[in-house]
């Protein structure tokens, strides 16, 4: 037998027909939970009045029940206040069902507002509410299609195989499949996993099953940086042409130790190891350090103007044996023996042949010229004779010059 919650509340309101009577009715209200007497309260039903021949019921489901419009039955009734002066309905079936209808957004699970239509005469009402204990599928165990993926950018979109509640299976008619965080690389046990969400759609059930899956940090390509052939300016230059890779970013150092974007520079003449490697971030996976070996060579000093050997005769003093030259990025330096220089030019004073040789030292970041041997001769001077002069002599017992 049906265990009753009555409810029975006196409504007085307007009922607009030709006769502009006022309605008087109470309602009865009976409230089961799948047919049976409940042990908890699954809602409540509220009959809010009559109003131009309208009815309104707001219906709450507690948490964890549901009930729909063709769980509310109304019916006319014969008892109460006045009911020796009411009619039947024309001779109708008083019991027969009076037709619910949900009023806006309909909520089987929380708060609904439904409508009944009346007769203009006052009969009571009997409102039999059978609500339903919903099956929440928080718990419930989603396989996937796939449980590991690499990134790429795109999304990813595993199918959900099966919903299992405990034995029982959840087909598909009743949940719909969305997705969450499934384009970035993370691991199914991270704090936002790539997510499947499994929301319920239809009654009894309700809530959300979740299940994680795995998107790996993709491995990136990388192009490697290509060392220069480099030789001395003087300044700044870059070392290397830059690499690239598929993801990530492409890092460089000199030392291997503190890294940038930038493109490492040499000045000097000298050998450099340039270091480069891929910090992967969030999708990417990091490449471990590599180098490349990089040379600037010196660049070439020149001879701007040659020294050339002197035309010389003896004089008795020293003289310089070849012009001054110049140089180009370097000096310009003089020997004697060919192998110890110096910027002074060589001088010579006796007649004679002598050997010189020049090259130019270079300036820092430039390679010395070899040296050039030059042969100048100081040639002998012509003497310039006055005539010894003939005496007047007499004799004298003695020798005597003969000639001035």
């Amino acid at each position: 037998m049906k265990s009753y919650i009555k409810s029975i509340i006196a409504l007085v309101a307007l009922m607009l027909c030709s006769a502009s009577v006022w309605a008087q009715g109470s309602f009865d209200i009976i409230i089961t939970l799948d047919g049976g007497t409940p042990t908890a309260t699954p809602g409540t039903v509220v009959p809010q009045g009559i109003s131009e021949g309208v009815a309104t019921l707001t219906v709450t489901a507690n948490d964890g029940y549901y009930i729909e419009a063709s769980d509310i039955i109304v019916t006319k009734t014969i008892k109460g206040q006045f009911a020796q002066a009411r009619r039947r309905d024309r001779g109708n079936d008083i019991s027969a069902p009076i037709t619910v209808t949900p009023l806006s957004t309909v909520n089987p699970t929380g708060t609904t507002t439904y409508t009944f239509p009346v007769a203009d005469e006052n009969y009571d009402y009997e409102v039999n509410a059978d609500f339903h204990r919903s099956v929440d599928i928080s718990n419930a165990t989603v396989t996937l299609s796939q449980t590991s993926y690499t990134y790429d950018g795109d999304e990813k979109k595993p199918s959900v195989t099966s919903v299992e509640l405990g034995r029982t299976t959840i087909t598909s008619s009743n949940y719909s499949v969305s997705y969450e965080n499934n384009v970035a690389a993370a691991a199914a046990t991270s704090t936002t996993p790539p997510t499947v969400k499994v929301t319920a759609t239809t009654l009894p059930y309700t809530g959300v099953a979740t299940a994680t899956f795995t998107i790996a940090k993709a491995t990136p390509v990388v192009m490697a940086p290509k060392g220069k052939t480099l030789t001395y300016t003087g300044a700044d230059q870059d070392l290397i042409d830059a690499g690239s890779t598929t993801g990530g970013t492409l890092e460089y150092s000199l030392d291997g130790k503190s890294y940038s974007t930038g493109i490492p520079q040499g000045k000097d003449v000298g050998t450099y190891t340039v270091h480069y490697r891929v910090t992967g971030g969030k999708n990417y996976e990091d490449v471990g350090d590599a180098t490349v070996t990089v040379t600037i060579s010196a660049s070439q000093s020149a001879v701007s103007t040659a020294p050339t050997a002197r035309s010389l005769a003896y004089t008795g003093s020293a003289q310089e044996l070849v012009t001054a030259g110049t140089a180009t990025n370097g000096t310009m330096q003089y020997s004697t023996d060919g192998q110890t220089y110096g910027t002074s030019v060589p001088t010579g004073t006796d007649a004679g042949s002598y050997d010189v040789w020049y090259m130019v030292k270079g300036n820092t970041g430039y390679n010395d010229v070899a040296g050039v041997k030059l042969t100048v001769t100081i040639a002998k001077a012509t003497p310039v004779v006055t005539a010894p002069k003939g005496k007047t002599l007499t004799y004298t017992g003695a020798d005597q010059d003969l000639i001035d």
